[in-house]
């Protein structure tokens, strides 16, 4: 008990910022097994699926001096069966519910959205029953107000607009956890895996599917530990010429 309460105290907070899986429509060859109904909020395809459960499996060895995991996601639909899969690939369904935060959606550049693509997203527009049954396999979820209201006044958001995005992320975190022994987990887009490692030395220009950024905390100070790190997925789909 002293010794696992010494380990616990000495670890540092971890927070980690995860890229979905692969989505279904810049994979339209790749088998799909759930609706996809709205086009800027495509679900994973079968193979983005199993990329999450692959995360979830590694996160699971990686946090095993965790007591406290907290799970969290943006609101488009890619992100919670993300999250989803991430939880039951660390075999922890029933223990943490995943808690959706709007600071961690998509960039809203005008390159991807000629408008505001917040009001239609899934999660504004079903029962909340319908996401966790037809989407998520029956993992629960729960919505929040936080940043809800900055997020839908976001577009069109400039590349600055989105680093800027990426320094509120760190600050959130630190002022959140300096002294805290938690695994916290985000599962966001691409370009804020890769810019929060770039805030912390990182190096790497792309961040795959389900890549990990990771950094500790400790007592105000950070420490890179992953730099979009993608070598624990193992499944890719073949590309069709």
């Amino acid at each position: 008990m002293v010794e696992h309460l010494q380990q616990i105290l000495s670890t540092p907070c971890f927070v980690g910022l995860i890229r979905h899986g692969e989505r279904a429509d810049l994979a339209p060859h790749a088998p799909l097994s759930k609706p996809y109904t709205v086009k800027h909020d495509p679900p994973l395809t079968d193979t983005g699926i199993q990329q999450a459960f692959e995360t979830g499996q590694a996160l699971k060895k990686m946090l095993a001096a965790y007591d406290t995991i907290i799970i969290e996601c943006s609101p488009f639909i890619r992100t919670m069966m993300t999250a989803a899969n991430i939880v039951k690939g660390m075999g922890m369904e029933g223990r943490v519910q995943i808690r959706v935060n709007y600071l961690l959606s998509e960039q809203l550049a005008p390159y991807f959205f000629n408008h505001c693509p917040m009001p239609s997203l899934l999660i504004r527009n079903l029962p909340k029953e319908t996401i966790i049954n037809d989407y998520l396999d029956g993992i629960p979820y729960e919505d929040s107000d936080f940043y809800r209201t900055q997020a839908d006044k976001l577009h069109p958001e400039s590349q600055d607009q989105g680093k800027q995005r990426v320094k509120q992320m760190v600050h959130y975190y630190i002022d959140k956890y300096n002294q805290s022994p938690v695994a916290h987990i985000g599962v966001t887009h691409g370009f804020f895996v890769k810019h929060f490692s770039k805030e912390h030395g990182g190096v790497k220009e792309t961040a795959e599917y389900c890549a990990i950024s990771g950094i500790e905390i400790n007592q105000d100070k950070t420490r890179l530990m992953m730099d979009s790190d993608s070598c624990h997925v193992k499944s890719w789909s073949v590309q069709i010429e």
